[in-house]
């Protein structure tokens, strides 16, 4: 059996039909909600806009000027941040790998020599730099390829647009679902007093808890559905194909009732975690930070079980529990690899993604400093006007990054389980590994075939 044989398929309508039929039926209700808790509101948002609208009319201009600057900036930016990616990501790596090291030990020795009783937690920043000094000397080839890895993420996005549709319509939902669930707490906290059950009750807070499951199961079966395309995607061009959007859908569709389990049993865990913490505040005490530190556990070794649990679903063709036992021995197998990527690769997006808001901040302050200019004509006004427009438009540089690094992360980690893909099929397997790799590669197998061994794989070349 290959690495990447068809295990165990699970799709059809079923999944599809009850999935929408779901979702029409909560969110109608949430809206309902909404429009029970907005209708006093009605009359003051309507005086608002009949005052505002005239106003902001004046100013149509500037307002039209905002518009297509941040339109323009975004683009723009996440251009260029992709292409010094595709550049030099894996050289940062190597940079912010040892500077993180560094970091961590000069903050655990000052911790422990200025902070008194407390600067005992201090030493736990020095274990985690050493580690990270251990894994250079002793891993480098895991870091240089992981840097590789994060490059070749950039160059996906660059050639392969359809993966930023994913992040818009995940972003969709899971703005619509978070407010239509607020909506129906509050409506919750309206309604069932009137019933005699008080808002301080036990009951009460099991109520919540129930109303959270329809909510979670609905926002992570979209999430995971939607992500799924972007990881055949990525799969699909890692493997030196040409990948489309009505494929991939295809392929996640395939695997529709796996993926809805998965949200499944990812919906039990939060509503365990959400439980956790919310009972723990509500009893007080030490209570609240027993609930706090059971509610990390929960996520983080759930977390770590299905890493590669989504990748094993599209990929593999793999059901639930398989998926989740194989993410589980490839997470173990590469641990040096996972820890790689949650500690130096989340810090490379977060270095590039404070290089994107930065240019937003410049080019907020220039954009309000030229308009106080042109307005007043005054240095004074015009430079609070530019510190107004700088905060203003790195708000909005939320959006690009988003953009940009939800389908990195995907990208990255289908890259991963890619990867131990091509090291069990022994680089068999099609792939966009540099040709002087894989003839590396190829090259110290057939040596090693010629003396009678067994077919083995050797580490990758320092230099990848």
């Amino acid at each position: 059996m290959t690495p990447e044989s068809h295990v165990q398929t699970s799709g059809g309508r079923g999944p599809i039909v009850g999935l929408a039929i779901g979702i029409i039926l909560l969110y109608g209700f949430g809206f309902y909600n909404l429009i029970f808790l907005a209708s006093p509101f009605f009359p003051m948002i309507i005086s608002i806009i009949t005052v505002a609208f005239p106003w902001l009319a004046g100013y149509w201009w500037a307002i039209f000027a905002f518009v297509i600057v941040l339109i323009a900036l975004g683009l723009g930016l996440a251009y260029l941040v992709l292409q010094l990616m595709k550049r030099a990501a894996a050289g940062t790596l190597k940079v912010l790998w040892l500077l993180q090291a560094v970091f961590m030990i000069a903050l655990g020795v000052f911790m422990f020599l200025f902070l008194g009783t407390f600067g005992i937690f201090g030493l736990f920043f020095p274990f985690f730099g050493l580690l990270q000094f251990w894994v250079w000397f002793r891993r480098r080839q895991k870091i240089e390829r992981a840097g590789k890895l994060v490059e070749f993420t950039a160059q996906l996005l660059l050639e392969e647009k359809q993966m930023f549709i994913i992040p818009l319509v995940t972003a969709v939902f899971s703005l619509l679902t978070g407010i239509l669930m607020l909506s129906t707490y509050g409506a919750m906290y309206v309604w069932l007093p009137m019933i005699g059950i008080a808002t301080d009750s036990w009951i009460f807070f099991a109520l919540t808890i129930l109303v959270e499951i329809p909510y979670f199961f609905v926002y992570f079966s979209i999430f995971y559905i939607f992500d799924g395309i972007n990881v055949s995607i990525a799969h699909t061009w890692y493997r030196n194909q040409d990948p489309a959007l009505g494929g991939a859908t295809r392929e996640v569709r395939g695997v529709m009732g796996t993926i809805v389990r998965f949200a499944a049993v990812r919906t039990a865990v939060a509503v365990a975690q959400s439980t956790a913490q919310r009972g723990g505040q509500r009893q007080g005490g030490i209570w609240g930070l027993v609930g706090s530190i059971a509610s990390r556990i929960i996520g983080t070794v759930f977390y770590f079980l299905t890493y590669f649990t989504l990748p094993s679903i599209i990929i593999e063709k793999r059901g639930l529990v398989d998926s989740v036992k194989r993410s589980a021995r490839v997470t173990w197998k590469y641990l040096v690899d996972v820890y790689i990527s949650e500690t130096g690769v989340s810090t490379v997006y977060s270095f590039f993604g404070a290089l994107l808001s930065l240019g937003f901040i410049i080019v907020g302050f220039l954009f309000g400093y030229l308009m106080g200019i042109f307005l007043v004509a005054d240095l004074i006004f015009a430079l609070i006007i530019g510190i107004v427009f700088a905060i203003v438009f790195v708000i909005f540089a939320a959006i690009p990054s988003y953009f940009i690094f939800r389908p990195l992360n995907t990208a990255y980690k289908t890259f991963m389980f890619s990867y131990a893909l091509d090291e069990e099929s022994g680089f068999s397997l099609p792939s966009r590994l540099p040709k002087a790799y894989r003839d590396t590669i190829e090259e110290a197998q057939s040596e090693w075939e010629a003396l009678g061994k067994e077919r083995k794989i050797v580490q990758p070349p320092s230099e990848w």
